[in-house]
């Protein structure tokens, strides 16, 4: 299985191999950027701190992005920072959108983002991670064809 966990890149990591039930490598490391219109106020910073933040409106996937909204949430208070939402998005592609239209600023992967040529992304200190894991449960005999995957993504695309 593929899984997802998310952290700040300066503090406890928490993910799967942690547990020694599991084999798990990183597959991707993907840090968190701050997306804004070319003329928000923020767009002339060459790094931010999460104070910078203070007041902001947000622009967000939906509530179903369960592993991203604690993360952001937990940062948020850690820093003793206060966002308001300015709307929820059902896809990144309107979240773009919202952006371009100076409705707000986004926290978002560059991964899922990089689609966006016209916004400005700055860098956070000490961003949030997404840590994206392929899992597999420890057993005395690992099925052949999991044991090939493995190894192929192992070879293919690990960041660890």
């Amino acid at each position: 299985v593929f899984v997802s966990s998310m952290y700040l890149r300066d503090g406890e990591h928490k993910n799967f191999s942690d547990d020694p039930r599991y084999i798990s490598m990183s597959f991707s490391i993907d840090p968190y950027y701050v997306f804004v219109n070319p003329t928000h106020p923020l767009a002339q910073k060459a790094l931010l701190c999460y104070n910078d933040l203070e007041g902001q409106r947000l622009i967000t996937t939906d509530k179903t992005m369960d592993v991203y909204h604690t993360a952001m949430r937990s940062t948020m208070e850690a820093y003793g920072v206060h966002v308001s939402i300015a709307t929820y998005c059902t896809n990144i592609r309107s979240v773009l959108h919202m952006v371009s239209q100076n409705v707000g600023i986004a926290i978002l992967s560059k991964l899922v983002a990089e689609e966006s040529d016209t916004l400005v992304m700055i860098p956070l200190e000490n961003p949030l991670i997404r840590d994206t894991q392929m899992v597999i449960r420890r057993q005395r005999v690992v099925p052949p064809h999991i044991h090939a995957f493995y190894q192929f993504i192992q070879t293919k695309g690990s960041t660890k």
